[in-house]
């Protein structure tokens, strides 16, 4: 089994969010860090709602709309398997 220290886990979301970056902007990236609320020494500032653009907390509320709804969907089809 390998180990993984904090370095390993943080290098690998910093390599995600850098991909994420080149593949779809740095607004998706710096989103999808919000929504990890990922902030030790990330490639981009912010990470916090409170140190974020306004634009970006908004692009986050625009890409989870829904999602609540369809994990409640999810829940109660589960639920009533085991019912």
């Amino acid at each position: 089994m390998t180990r993984c220290s904090a370095s390993c886990a943080t290098s690998g979301i910093d390599f995600g969010l850098t991909i994420a970056a080149q593949l779809d902007g740095e607004t998706t990236a710096r989103t999808i860090r919000l929504a990890v609320e990922y902030d030790p020494d990330p490639p981009f500032a912010g990470g916090h709602p409170t140190r974020e653009a306004p634009e970006i907390g908004d692009a986050l509320k625009t890409r989870l709309a829904g999602i609540a709804e369809a994990r409640w969907s999810i829940a109660e089809k589960a639920a009533a398997r085991l019912r």
